[in-house]
């Protein structure tokens, strides 16, 4: 509220007590000037929401028992009274939980996600060590160092069995062997196998 000077018209806060323009003392507000207090605003406020709310919950009970109730047991007496009175008691319940779920209640926590667990390694992944460099790498006998054929440098290789087979004897999974044509070593495909590492026995 704004407090005005009667001497010189200056406007002045609600808690002024001299003009801040001419220092002329300011009269007291009245009561009508000030208007009635904030905490009696809000009270009358919520009041009139409350008596609002009682209003409309009455008249919506008012219709939902105009249209379900049977008013032929309502005449006949006690026991159509009490039949009728547990209808508006379960359609009032009814409508107050809908109203509270709907407006008041919490909202349920998100359902967490689980978490995709990383699949299993199969048990049938045979990891198999090359016989000739021992899984090195390279052949020497400590003077020089060369690359091991059977392995490419690989050390071995890895192989996955299917169900009812095993490891080839042969050439001991890796599929290739090392054999001599013309005098000189050379990498050659395991024909036990055919170059897959495994075999299935038929009997």
């Amino acid at each position: 509220m704004i407090r005005v000077c009667p001497k010189c018209g200056a406007e002045n806060g609600a808690t002024s007590v001299h003009c801040r323009n001419c220092s002329v003392k300011l009269p007291e507000p009245t009561t009508g000037m000030m208007g009635p207090p904030p905490s009696m605003r809000r009270r009358s406020f919520l009041r009139s929401v409350f008596l609002v709310l009682i209003l409309l919950a009455v008249g919506a009970t008012g219709f939902w028992a105009r249209q379900n109730l049977n008013w032929q047991n309502v005449r006949s007496g006690a026991a159509g009274f009490y039949v009728n009175w547990q209808k508006v008691q379960a359609g009032v319940s009814g409508a107050l939980h809908r109203w509270y779920s709907k407006w008041l209640s919490a909202e349920p926590a998100p359902t967490p996600v689980p978490a995709i667990a990383p699949a299993p390694a199969p048990e049938n992944i045979i990891k198999i060590r090359c016989r000739r460099c021992g899984g090195l790498g390279y052949t020497g006998d400590g003077t020089y160092k060369s690359t091991c054929i059977l392995c490419n440098q690989n050390g071995g290789r890895t192989i996955v069995l299917p169900a009812g087979a095993e490891v080839c004897a042969a050439c001991q999974g890796m599929g290739q062997i090392i054999g001599v044509v013309h005098g000189r070593e050379m990498k050659l495909l395991c024909k036990m196998c055919a170059g897959k590492g495994y075999i299935v026995r038929k009997y």
